[in-house]
């Protein structure tokens, strides 16, 4: 069955041979779905990491963080987002794992704002499959009220395929979600199902270049126009943009010149803790006072 399904998988008229990869492969998936499954039930072995993002100007402020989760799993130890977040989409598991991190970023944002810290957003990775199997309309009004945030504090990333994946009800949900007063960006813009329309016709607030665009910055002529291209487009529509996975001075420059607003990446900050977070975000400030 195994070697069917595997010569199924890679187009008909096919064949293929059973090995041992493919059951150990089969009681690897199997594992960790009940992993994820089990995990899910109390949340503890879950964490929110947060990435600051920095204004591209003179100022260089934290003007948001992305939510980023890990699992530390009890039997399987630490398990990389892609190989489990692929799985939950896959076997729903998602939309009870994606409300837990709508709602516990939130959260943990709120914490930092009483703790004194001057942040606009909080980012959140919202799966295609999120908006298909669940209500998200409700979960958001329900997380909103739960926690007191302000909507516009509360800013989703999408993905190019989801804009893709219905003409028809994507528009509408988008809409509905920007009458809230969230904010809405595509993530990755230019590396999927790019297309003018989806910036002229839904209610996008911004766009994020990709890393693989960023990468070779200011040199690499090829990535330098599709990171222009993508941030005049960007600023014909009044969009905001947000540069991803900058790791250089001379990357933020340009980015800087060609006038990005936002920069994310290890030029600034890894991934951090809400604690480790806060003491990032404290002495940038206090570096800043004495300039």
């Amino acid at each position: 069955d195994l070697a069917m399904y595997k010569a199924k998988d890679s187009g008909r008229n096919n064949y293929s041979f059973f090995t041992e990869s493919l059951s150990t492969h089969l009681h690897e998936r199997t594992d960790k779905i009940s992993a994820l499954t089990e995990a899910l039930e109390n949340k503890s072995e879950f964490e929110l990491l947060y990435q600051p993002k920095v204004s591209a100007d003179n100022e260089q402020k934290i003007t948001g963080v992305e939510a980023l989760i890990r699992w530390h799993s009890n039997s399987l130890g630490f398990v990389q987002p892609d190989q489990f977040i692929p799985l939950a989409e896959e076997t729903g598991l998602i939309v009870a794992l994606g409300e837990w991190i709508l709602l516990q970023a939130c959260r943990d944002f709120l914490v930092l704002k009483k703790q004194g810290c001057d942040l606009k957003t909080v980012s959140i990775n919202v799966s295609n499959i999120q908006f298909q199997r669940s209500d998200m309309i409700s979960t958001l009004e329900k997380i909103i009220a739960d926690t007191g945030i302000a909507p516009s504090e509360i800013e989703l990333e999408i993905t190019e395929s989801y804009l893709a994946s219905d003409e028809n009800s994507v528009p509408e949900i988008l809409q509905k979600i920007r009458k809230m007063g969230i904010k809405i960006a595509i993530d990755d813009f230019g590396t999927g199902y790019s297309s003018m329309s989806y910036l002229h016709k839904l209610p996008i607030t911004r766009v994020k270049i990709d890393k693989a665009f960023v990468d070779g910055l200011p040199d690499n002529k090829g990535n330098l126009a599709i990171s222009r291209a993508i941030i005049g487009l960007a600023k014909a529509f009044d969009l905001l943009v947000t540069a991803e996975g900058v790791e250089t001075e001379p990357q933020r420059q340009c980015l800087e010149n060609e006038k990005c607003d936002e920069i994310q990446g290890y030029i600034y900050s890894k991934p951090l803790m809400l604690d480790e977070l806060k003491s990032y975000i404290d002495s940038r400030e206090s570096i800043a006072a004495l300039a």
